[in-house]
């Protein structure tokens, strides 16, 4: 899905624009993904300037 997604930035806005991927299985991940409110599998999330 990320590489389906990345393919489809312009190519003078691949420097600016990224793209992650989270496993929410691990127990670990349970305060990132409580904090970015990940609710339901798949998200998405866009953030501008960090936020």
């Amino acid at each position: 899905m990320k590489d389906l997604l990345a393919r489809q930035v312009p190519a003078e806005l691949s420097n600016v624009i990224v793209f992650g991927m989270l496993d929410v299985d691990p127990k670990e991940h349970d305060d990132i993904c409580r904090q970015h409110k990940i609710l339901t599998l798949p998200s998405l999330a866009l953030y501008r300037d960090g936020y």
